[in-house]
């Protein structure tokens, strides 16, 4: 069985004078997922005798056949909306993906990693993204951190050391003593 190559024009006779517009009009169907496909059985990618219209449209701007890990993304999300301008051809289902991200989500190859404040009030700056890409809006250990009124409170410590603590922990409970001085003050007074 000898298959000889045809070359992209024969696939594409409205480009091709000498083929009748007759030949090109070969059927067109809209497929389960909504996407309209033109019946072009010697088309080198077509599947089940059919090639999707978009991809076809796009081949026949940059005049060569697309590679199959070429995505043509429509734009505006209407899939039988196939004019050029809604049509935009990406390198890879990568790339197809970040078209469709919402913004609020991973950080996009390339985008600046930036220092943000943390929301619970405390203003110590951190990376927006962590390693894996997912955005923060708190450091560790900050999220069940109680109102902002509460986090700015400077106390002494009450053993009597002269040094100066937050009011509240990072849970929002209300503390006196920096972490071992709680029997301090008992200690100071005995030695006294």
């Amino acid at each position: 069985m000898n298959k000889t190559k045809i070359s992209w024009v024969e696939h594409h006779p409205e480009d091709n004078p000498k083929y009748s517009d007759s030949r090109y009009k070969k059927g067109k169907i809209i497929d389960s997922s909504g996407y309209a496909k033109i019946r072009l059985p010697q088309h080198p990618y077509a599947a089940g005798g059919y090639v999707y219209e978009h991809r076809l449209i796009i081949e026949r701007i940059l005049k060569r056949y697309l590679l199959p890990k070429e995505i043509v993304h429509h734009k505006n999300g209407n899939k039988q909306d196939n004019s050029p301008d809604n049509l935009l051809l990406l390198k890879s289902i990568g790339e197809h993906k970040l078209e469709h991200r919402h913004p609020s989500e991973r950080r996009k190859p390339g985008e600046p990693n930036s220092m943000i404040p943390c929301r619970c009030g405390c203003n110590h700056l951190f990376l927006k993204y962590d390693a894996s890409g997912r955005p923060r809006e708190y450091i560790k250990g900050h999220f069940h951190r109680t109102s902002k009124h509460k986090l700015n409170i400077l106390i002494n410590c009450a053993c009597g050391c002269g040094e100066i603590i937050n009011k509240y922990d990072i849970y929002g409970r209300e503390r006196k003593f920096i972490s071992g001085h709680n029997g301090r003050k008992v200690s100071i007074c005995l030695l006294k």
